[in-house]
């Protein structure tokens, strides 16, 4: 029994083995470098904002679906190996790494301490409930993240197993299931009992390494991975089996895509196990493809809130988003072939099978994302599939179902039997025009066919006639410039389905020729311009004739009525591809592809960008075919833009002040709406993201400074930089939204303050005593001119004072003249008189007239001459000094005073000890 079970093992091995050998699926990867200091992802974790974490062999990481920032630099005491992350709360991450445990705190980037005596080296953490349960390469450990208690449980291990290295831990029912580098071990944290599970059909003398454990809820399923295949774990009676898949590969990493696929990571690539069916699928990196798996060594796997699946491989990371509903294949998928080929016709005839003409050649594929797919590829080179030219310009399905192929080696019909093509020579009346360089083909209502040539015009040629030559073909009818076209090179052919056959000339006009009769007419707007701006057209089923130009679009009714769309307002890329799809018109530019409503003509973006250049509607599978450089893309018909989640804030992520990182550790930069900076930091560079990692097709972010005539700035897309450079000290509120390709806000609009502050000279403080001082000086001018005008007016009180005083002094000189003339006649006769006179008494009473007269003569010259001594004189200027004997001077004064009347009673007395006393001196002045 036992040797059956080992052969069935045997059997299903080899046959995991062949399927493995190929890719099934080629499901779209978006990968993720993480540089030149660190490659390998060991772990992931999302915080409560919705930022992606991750953790690797040089630190901890986050991305924010358009950058990835590290968090710890090169001389960081933390930059270590980070194996595993657990979120504790709305705060913190436990990060398990080469160090012991270390906390972070996300909220404001900050690394904290953790009780010492822990476990050094950490391969495994599991939160359950307030208690963090680490896995260490010295064993088990318990951490209570509110009283911030350790517990060492490596004695409840079997005492030969108590050092055993833990490396997974899961919590499955009320048991913790323990992978070690040992075996499996399970857990009971009420009895605190560690009891061993047994490995079945483990290989001998080997470890029995458990890597990693997983628990699907939704379907109570848990899988033990090991260093050599995968079981499951029966919760019931706590045994191991096999499965019968993914034996022999060593399980790194698990997680669940749904209910029922499991996805594994291994050292071979990813595995996606459908648990109903049994079958899995081996997904793996492709050389080829950039956007394949990033590396076969996976690491790690990790589901996030939208359900994107993160896979941590040896070199970087990947996303797969679980929004894209596109699938794209790539060129060697269909063929096994590294050539290339960029599209420009894509086909489905009505045997099922797919035409892909480019210019390297024709690809003939029986379906496109079937398992089992049956390709040829007909090229000038190709030994068995020859072709006469490898341009393909168009393929065409005729009523027969006949494929006809339009190309530089003229029109060519494919034979089913033979599966080779038959080349055709079509040539004018005259011989001298062909259809050499065919560019289009079409059926009319007469078993025609209608062929558009380079510098040949258009051919008329009966298809039957045509089928039946083994030569040249005369055409039936020639349309040329000469007959009326715009050119001789018509780019396309339309039959409008009302007897008349459109020709398009690429970006000069549209020519319409009447079937029956053969005139050539301009087909022109309502204004009569012609439509010079047409670079592709189309047909739909209601007879309405589409053209595309640059950016906008042309509806032409059957009734002639001319109806412009403008889908594009902001670029002006011209039309490459169109196709009917249901009620829409789908179109691609350079932009993207677009979907314009037949009737309401309303536009709507639906994917962006890479160079679509054709395009097939495939009503059967209700899927649109794009054809691009190497690739077609498969899109959905139904392909409406999904609500916008209104739970994804628009955070700012980074921010670079002058060249530099600001705010990366220890500020909490994600979590604020108000930034402050000094006067010179005033070149920004904001980095923003609403952490929705599917980047939903058809909307940007863009940004406006908040005011009265705001203006909102989309960003490019995949850019989610705002630059601002040199900013003025101040205040300005930076606002974020999401906006459509019109540029109308979809979103929230979320406001950021930036105050740059003011330098110290232009500070509130510096202009506070800026104001002071011109208070001050304001004041000082004021008194200036105050004291001004009060020294001027007192001037001028003054100068009048002085002119009266002058007038005074005018008078009393005149007086003075008017009295010094008769004093001198009576000085005169008394000098004589005191000659002439002996009597003693009569001399000395002369004698003091005389003097008298003198004082009084002495005193008029002084008034006379007062105004010119004031100005003039110094304190001893204007004295007569002459020599005078003190004592006879003093004697003669009291004899005069004794001689007045008034004063005869009162005695006198003088009395000296010497006869006389001479002085220098001024006697007017002394005797007054």
């Amino acid at each position: 029994m036992q040797s059956l079970y080992f052969y069935w093992l045997l059997v299903c091995s080899f046959v995991g083995t062949a399927v493995f050998g190929q890719s099934l699926d080629y499901p779209s990867f978006r990968n993720i470098s993480l540089g030149t200091n660190a490659n390998t992802v060991h772990s992931f974790a999302q915080d409560s904002l919705g930022m992606l974490w991750l953790g690797s062999n040089n630190g901890l990481f986050n991305y924010d679906g358009y950058a990835l920032q590290p968090l710890t630099g090169t001389k960081s005491p933390f930059q270590t190996f980070v194996y595993c992350i657990a979120l504790i709360d709305n705060k913190y991450f436990a990060l398990g790494t080469g160090q012991g445990v270390l906390l972070y705190n996300y909220q404001f980037d900050r690394f904290e301490s953790f009780p010492t005596g822990g476990p050094g080296d950490v391969r495994a953490l599991l939160l359950v409930g307030d208690t963090l349960w680490i896995g260490s390469i010295s064993g088990l450990y318990c951490y209570n993240t509110k009283t911030r208690k350790l517990i060492d449980y490596h004695n409840s291990f079997p005492k030969n197993k108590s050092k055993t290295a833990v490396y997974a831990l899961e919590k499955v029912g009320d048991r913790i299931l323990i992978g070690t580098y040992n075996g499996l071990f399970e857990l009971s944290p009420s009895k605190k009992d560690i009891v061993p599970l047994p490995i079945p059909d483990y290989r001998p003398g080997s470890n029995q390494f458990v890597n990693s454990i997983f628990s699907i809820p939704e379907s109570a399923s848990t899988f033990v991975g090991t260093e050599y295949g995968l079981y499951r774990y029966n919760t019931e009676n706590h045994t191991l089996k096999k499965t019968p898949v993914l034996q022999n590969h060593p399980i790194k990493a698990m997680a669940s895509k749904d209910s029922n696929t499991l996805l594994v990571g291994t050292d071979d690539g990813l595995f996606t196990y459908q648990l109903d069916q049994q079958l899995v699928k081996r997904i793996k990196h492709d050389s080829r493809n950039r956007n394949s798996l990033a590396n076969n060594i996976v690491w790690s796997i990790f589901k996030d809130r939208s359900e994107n699946i993160w896979l941590g491989t040896d070199l970087g990371f990947s996303l797969w988003s679980n929004r894209k509903v596109e699938k794209i294949l790539p060129i060697y998928q269909l063929t096994a072939s590294s050539d290339g080929n960029r599209f420009y016709k894509i086909n489905k005839d009505r045997n099922g099978w797919y035409w892909l003409g480019g210019d390297n050649g024709l690809i003939r594929v029986r379906g496109l994302d079937d398992k089992n797919t049956e390709s040829s590829w007909y090229r000038m080179d190709a030994k068995n599939y020859r072709l006469a030219h490898n341009r393909i310009r168009d393929i065409f399905e005729d009523h027969t179902g006949l494929v006809w192929i339009a190309s530089d080696g003229g029109a060519n019909v494919f034979d089913a039997h033979t599966k080779q093509f038959k080349t055709f020579t079509i040539v004018d009346a005259s011989g001298r025009r062909n259809a050499k360089w065919s560019y289009d083909i079409l059926q009319d209502g007469q078993d025609n066919l209608w062929v558009a040539s380079y510098m040949g015009g258009i051919f008329v040629v009966s298809r039957s006639r045509l089928l039946e030559s083994k030569g040249p073909v005369i055409a039936n009818r020639n349309f040329s410039k000469a007959d009326g076209l715009l050119e001789d090179f018509a780019n396309q052919i339309v039959d409008n389905g009302r007897g008349k056959i459109l020709a398009l000339f690429y970006n000069k006009g549209i020519s319409s020729i009447d079937v029956a009769t053969g005139k050539i007419t301009e087909i022109k707007d309502s204004a009569g311009h012609a439509l010079d701006q047409a670079t592709f057209m189309l047909k739909d089923g209601q007879q309405t004739v589409w053209v595309g130009e640059h950016g906008e679009l042309r509806r032409i009714a059957p009734d002639g009525k001319n109806t412009l769309v403008r889908f594009d307002p902001v670029g002006k890329g011209e039309v490459t591809a169109m196709a009917e799809v249901k009620e829409s018109i789908w179109l691609a530019t350079s932009t993207g592809v677009w979907q314009v409503n037949k009737q309401s003509l309303k536009t709507e973006l639906l994917r962006y960008g890479q160079r679509i250049s054709s395009m097939y509607y495939d009503a059967e599978r209700e899927q649109v075919v794009l054809g691009g450089i190497d690739e077609v893309v498969l899109l959905p018909a139904q392909n409406e833009l999904a609500d916008l989640d209104g739970s994804k804030k628009i955070v700012l992520t980074a921010m670079y002040v002058n060249n530099e990182r600001f705010g990366n550790y220890d500020y909490g930069l994600r979590y604020k709406n108000e930034i402050t900076l000094a006067h010179d930091q005033n070149n920004l560079r904001l980095e923003f993201s609403d952490l929705d990692y599917g980047n939903h097709l058809g909307y940007r972010l863009a940004y406006a400074f908040k005011g009265k005539n705001e203006t909102w700035i989309p960003m490019e897309r995949g850019d989610n930089k705002v630059l601002l450079s040199n900013l003025s000290s101040g205040n300005y509120d930076l606002q974020l939204a999401k906006v459509d390709v019109a540029g109308h806000v979809v979103s929230e609009i979320y406001t950021y303050h930036i105050q740059i502050r003011y330098p110290w000279y232009a500070s509130y403080w510096a202009k506070t005593v800026y104001a002071l001082i011109v208070i001050f000086l304001l004041f000082w001018v004021v008194n200036f001119f105050r004291v001004r005008s009060t020294l001027k007016w007192e001037r001028r009180e003054r100068r009048k004072v002085l002119e009266l005083t002058k007038m005074k002094m005018d008078f009393l000189t005149a007086v003075s003249h008017e009295l010094k003339t008769p004093l001198s006649l009576i000085l005169a006769p008394v000098s004589q008189m005191m000659r002439q006179t002996k009597n003693s008494d009569k001399k000395k009473q002369l004698d003091g007239v005389h003097r008298n007269a003198l004082k009084i003569s002495h005193l008029i010259q002084e008034l006379m001459t007062f105004d010119q001594v004031e100005q003039q004189k110094t304190p001893l200027q204007g004295l007569l000094t002459s020599q005078v004997d003190l004592v006879a001077y003093s004697r003669q004064i009291i004899a005069d005073w004794q001689q007045i009347p008034e004063y005869s009673t009162v005695h006198i007395g003088f009395v000296t000890d010497v006869e006389s006393f001479f002085i220098q001196t001024d006697v007017a002045k002394l005797g007054s």
